[in-house]
C-alpha cells in the first residue's frame, strides 16, 4: 500500500459574469506523458473544441489569469523552454493562442523543481463566452546523484534480519524487500508506507507484488533496520535514495556492487505439535502446525519421552508435506509419546514440542 499524492486533475467548473462574459468549464483535458525536476511533457484534447484555445501556464502560487477576449495574446513558435515563451508580467507564460485547436502535444523545460504549476485553458467560442479548465502538476526535486552503498547483515536471527548501510547523497531513503530478486521500482511522486514486518499487505509496493516496504527515512532516520517474521529461505534487499516529498518526490533507481544484496536464512523453524486425534484402540492421529516453506516433516513416535524405544516405522519417519498422518499398529491401553523436526531445502530444524497420547483399552 502506498501514500499517494500522484499529479492530479483540477477541474474548475466556475459559472459567473465579468465583463459581459460567461465563464463555465468545457470537455478540455490535458494528459500529463512525463514530468523531471525541470521539464513537463503533457498532451491536450479537445473533441469539442471552441473557436480559439488560449493555452498558460503559472506557478500555483500565482492566481488564474482574468483574459481579455478582444486582446489576440503573442505566442512563441517552436520553442520549449520557459522563459523563452512570450509572457504576461513574467508570471504568465502563453504556451497557444489558436482557432479550432484540438490536439497539441507539448514538452516545456526550465521549470523550476519541486513546484506546482497550472495549465490554463480557456475555450472561447464565437459569442465571447469563455470555458475555462485547470490542469496542476508539480515539477520533481532534483534526483540523487550517489545511491546508498555497503548493505551489511548484522547478527545471526533466524526469525529476523538486521541490516545497515552507507547513505548516499539523497534527502532519504527506502528500503525494498522481496523473497525473489526485486524488480519493482519506486515510482516518482509516490511516498511508501513501510513496516518492518515482512509481507505485510499495508506495505506491498504493488498489489501481489511480494515486494515490501520496510523501510522509509521519512519516519525512521537511523541508518538500520530489523524485518521480523522472517521464515527459512532468501531475502532480497535494494535501497532507494530520493529528494523531495510528496507529488515532488524522485527516486534515484540505480545499483551497485553492494545493493542490493540477499541474505538465506538456514536456520529452520521447528515444527509445533498438537494434541493428538482420533484416538482408537491402535491408532490416533498426530498432528502438527504447518512451518512455511519446508520440504516435510520427520516425525518421531516412542514408548518412552526420552525416546529410547523408538516405534520401527517412525523411527523417524518421512511424512512428506502434511499436517497429520495416522499412526497404527499400536498396542491399546498404552502410553506413547511422538515429536518432528522441519526438512529444509539443505538442512533440518530442531525437534518440536513432544506430544502425550494414551491409546483407548
Amino acid at each position: 500500500m502506498v501514500l499517494e499524492k500522484k499529479y492530479f486533475l483540477i477541474i474548475f467548473a466556475i459559472i459567473c459574469f465579468y465583463s459581459g462574459t460567461c465563464l463555465y468549464s468545457s470537455n478540455a483535458s490535458v494528459n500529463f506523458l512525463k514530468r523531471t525536476d525541470t521539464a513537463i511533457k503533457f498532451s491536450y484534447s479537445n473533441n469539442d473544441a471552441k473557436e480559439r484555445t488560449i493555452i498558460i501556464i503559472r506557478e500555483a502560487l500565482h492566481p488564474a489569469l482574468k483574459i481579455d477576449v478582444k486582446k489576440k495574446y503573442e505566442t512563441v513558435v517552436n520553442r520549449d523552454k520557459l522563459s523563452e515563451l512570450a509572457n504576461i508580467e513574467s508570471n504568465y507564460f502563453i504556451i497557444a493562442d489558436s482557432n479550432n485547436l484540438s490536439i497539441l502535444d507539448k514538452e516545456l523545460i526550465s521549470l523550476s523543481p519541486s513546484t506546482g504549476y497550472f495549465i490554463d485553458v480557456y475555450n472561447i467560442d464565437k459569442k465571447n463566452v469563455i470555458a475555462m479548465n485547470s490542469f496542476a502538476f508539480s515539477t520533481l526535486a532534483p534526483e540523487p546523484s550517489e545511491q546508498a552503498y555497503q548493505i551489511a547483515f548484522i547478527g545471526k536471527e533466524t526469525e529476523s534480519i538486521t541490516l545497515t548501510w552507507t547513505n548516499g547523497n539523497g534527502k532519504g531513503r527506502i528500503v525494498f524487500a522481496s523473497r525473489d530478486s526485486i524488480i519493482e521500482l519506486p515510482e516518482d511522486g509516490v511516498e511508501y508506507k513501510p513496516s518492518v514486518n515482512f509481507s505485510d499487505k499495508e506495505s506491498e509496493v504493488k498489489n501481489n507484488s511480494g515486494t515490501f516496504c520496510v523501510y522509509n527515512s521519512i519516519l525512521n532516520l537511523e541508518k538500520r533496520v530489523t524485518v521480523k517474521n522472517i521464515d527459512y529461505g532468501e531475502y532480497y534487499f535494494r535501497i532507494f535514495e530520493f529528494n523531495g516529498s510528496g507529488d515532488s518526490t524522485n527516486y534515484l533507481t540505480n545499483s551497485n556492487k553492494t545493493n542490493p544484496r540477499s541474505k538465506f536464512i538456514y536456520v529452520l523453524k521447528a515444527p509445533v505439535a498438537l494434541n493428538a486425534e482420533n484416538i482408537a484402540k491402535n491408532s490416533f492421529d498426530a498432528r502438527w502446525e504447518h512451518v512455511e516453506r519446508c520440504q516435510g516433516y520427520l516425525l518421531e513416535v516412542a514408548e518412552d519421552e526420552e525416546f529410547t524405544k523408538l516405534i520401527d516405522i517412525f523411527n523417524p519417519a518421512d511424512v512428506g508435506y502434511c499436517e497429520s498422518i495416522n499412526v497404527d499398529g499400536l498396542k491399546s491401553n498404552t502410553t506413547y509419546f511422538y515429536r518432528l523436526k522441519t526438512i529444509g531445502y539443505e538442512d533440518i530444524s530442531d525437534y518440536s514440542n513432544v506430544i502425550r497420547v494414551k491409546t483407548k483399552k
